[in-house]
């Protein structure tokens, strides 16, 4: 009875996200995938565009059937969030931590990977492909699933279409099979043939996807768009991209900052603070001082970002990049130490650790490239939330009050959230419907000039309005409005 209500907590969730996901809105570059312009792409099999391929056939069917889009959000959203919770043991107390990251998450993150189908079709089902890796993985070290030929194949194609989706998330993934294989090698003798489908599969995948012209064309300069620096600009867009990484990708991340250092902070309670190492404890209220300022700084930060006029301590200290570049880089190599000579097991240690460094990992290859934006960290956001609840785990005992506390302050949270969040999006699905519906019967009646209103809540979409080009000739296509017809967005 008990995995049935499981099964049913599941299945609600689903449907609760599925019905979010629905009023999530087409915009910018769907409109140009829901047209010719994505049906001439593929005529040339991405030639010269990029070489997501799987992410780019995903994305063509998204934009074409609303249904499929809702479902395919659903279902990967719901699945991810699963794992997490398995991967926390199925600790019930991180499941409304979970929720709550992903309910609280920052909206230029949510629109731009999650809301916009686009963004999604790239950067969600790529860490969910990883996830899902990693997550068999788990089942077959436990011994949980033998390494039977479907496995063994299902992981082949795994690392094969991990690796057509998005480019930073191919070279993790092959960095991924390569350290398993080398752990299992010296630690347990043995190579899995899970991990080498895997790797080989990734490996495959990689050439294919870099194997793609355009990427010549960024290596060259000759692409305007995407850029990769060069011998004499790399320090400078290292620098500027590790700025970018550190807002959008920690400092802005109010919610999972102040989770983390929550449950660090109790941890080194736990297992320091009663010692009678003297020097370990000085460490560590080292560490949890810097921890508790960067928990001050992300929130004045984003306080700043919101409205600069909010909190006036200078726009030089929160606006300059080696500033938000330093305190990140101290509170990365913090974190990491603090874990590191925390006195737990070495095999829950190495467990936390994985995560820290695949957080790294991941970004590492956007520290040269252009355009890096928010979308780019949603994995990242998801690894850093697998973190919380993997070092929530290594707290000894947690007892019933505290437990009621957090879960009276959460599930309110959660649900209003979720509320709103619902209305914003059904506000903007049904507004941007009756605009469609408003242009075509004003064509009909022979107009060729029409004003639209903007979008309400547009700061909760991604390019949500056809307001310049390309996307007023891409909301045309999309929406089989006649070329002739002059749009115009009032401001």
């Amino acid at each position: 009875m008990q995995k049935i209500k499981i099964n049913y907590k599941w299945i609600l969730l689903f449907i609760l996200i599925s019905i979010l996901c629905f009023f999530f809105p087409y915009t910018g570059d769907d409109w140009a995938w829901g047209s010719k312009i994505g049906i001439e792409r593929l005529n040339t099999l991405f030639n010269n565009y990029n070489g997501r391929y799987f992410g780019n056939l995903i994305i063509l069917v998204m934009s074409r059937s609303i249904i499929f889009k809702t479902l395919l959000m659903g279902t990967l959203l719901t699945i991810i969030i699963y794992y997490i919770y398995k991967f926390a043991n199925d600790n019930k107390l991180s499941a409304f931590l979970i929720l709550l990251c992903f309910g609280l998450m920052p909206i230029y993150l949510l629109r731009q990977s999650i809301v916009w189908s686009s963004g999604f079709s790239n950067y969600v089902t790529s860490i969910f492909i990883t996830l899902t890796f990693i997550f068999i993985s788990k089942k077959i070290e436990k011994k949980e699933k033998k390494e039977s030929i479907v496995i063994i194949v299902a992981c082949l194609f795994i690392g094969l279409l991990g690796c057509l989706i998005l480019e930073n998330i191919s070279i993790y993934n092959v960095i991924l099979g390569l350290g398993i294989i080398v752990y299992d090698k010296k630690n347990i003798r043995q190579v899995k043939k899970t991990n080498i489908a895997f790797l080989f599969g990734s490996i495959i995948g990689t050439v294919v996807m870099f194997s793609n012209s355009s990427y010549r064309a960024i290596q060259s300069g000759q692409d305007s768009y995407r850029t990769i620096g060069n011998s004499t600009t790399i320090f400078q867009r290292i620098v500027d991209n590790l700025n970018t990484v550190a807002i959008y990708g920690f400092v802005n991340n109010v919610v999972v900052n102040v989770m983390l250092i929550c449950v660090l902070v109790i941890l080194s309670v736990f297992f320091v603070f009663n010692s009678k190492n003297k020097i370990l404890k000085g460490v560590y209220i080292v560490f949890d001082l810097y921890l508790i300022f960067f928990g001050i700084y992300s929130v004045i930060k984003r306080f700043q970002s919101i409205d600069p006029s909010i909190i006036n301590l200078g726009s030089y200290i929160f606006n300059n990049k080696y500033i938000n570049i330093s305190v990140l880089m101290i509170y990365i190599v913090f974190v990491f130490l603090f874990i590191l000579i925390l006195p737990i097991t070495n095999d829950i240690k190495l467990r936390i650790l994985f995560w820290i460094i695949s957080v790294g990992v991941m970004i590492a290859p956007l520290l040269i490239v252009t355009p890096i934006g928010p979308r780019n960290f949603i994995g990242t956001y998801i690894l850093q939330i697998i973190i919380i609840v993997k070092c929530m785990n290594v707290i000894p005992q947690i007892n019933i009050s505290t437990k009621k506390i957090i879960y009276l302050f959460s599930v309110p949270i959660i649900i209003i959230s979720y509320l709103f969040l619902l209305y914003v999006y059904s506000k903007i699905w049904i507004f941007q419907k009756n605009t469609v519906e408003n242009i075509k019967h004003d064509v009909q009646c022979g107009n060729k000039s029409v004003i639209i209103q903007k979008l309400p809540y547009d700061g909760f979409v991604w390019t949500g309005d056809p307001s310049q080009e390309p996307w007023n000739t891409r909301f045309k296509l999309f929406y089989k409005i006649p070329k002739d017809v002059n749009i115009k967005v009032k401001k």
